[in-house]
């Protein structure tokens, strides 16, 4: 293989590996003041929705911004629903970081809502 073709193969992985970074993204600032929670909704998958007072602030690709989404397979996922639990009792706000949007058939048509992947509660 020549030396310009591994240019080649390395500048599409980089790319690629760019791009996933790129979906990541902060709803809330991270240091605040963050949303706090009117309602939650807790799925049957083990999925959490999260209705929100008012849209993240820092989303413009979903059509639903004022309702986020925990899945029930990601890594953290039942601190995640315990921290949300605990801010919803208490009244706290939460920040939240997430990664893209997605249709959640429970909520059924094709609006797409944000998928959390990181959450934190301010005092």
């Amino acid at each position: 293989m020549e030396i310009k073709d591994m240019k080649k193969i390395l500048a599409v992985c980089l790319l690629c590996i760019s791009s996933d970074l790129f979906a990541y993204e902060y709803l809330t600032d991270l240091s605040g003041p963050g949303v706090t929670i009117k309602r939650y909704f807790v799925h049957k998958n083990g999925g959490l929705s999260l209705i929100l007072n008012e849209n993240v602030p820092k989303n413009s690709e979903c059509n639903v911004k004022n309702h986020v989404y925990i899945k029930p397979d990601i890594n953290g996922q039942s601190l995640m629903t315990s921290a949300a639990l605990a801010a919803f009792a208490s009244g706290k706000a939460i920040g939240l970081h997430g990664d893209g949007c997605e249709t959640i058939p429970f909520w059924g048509g094709s609006s797409t809502r944000p998928i959390v992947t990181d959450l934190w509660v301010f005092e």
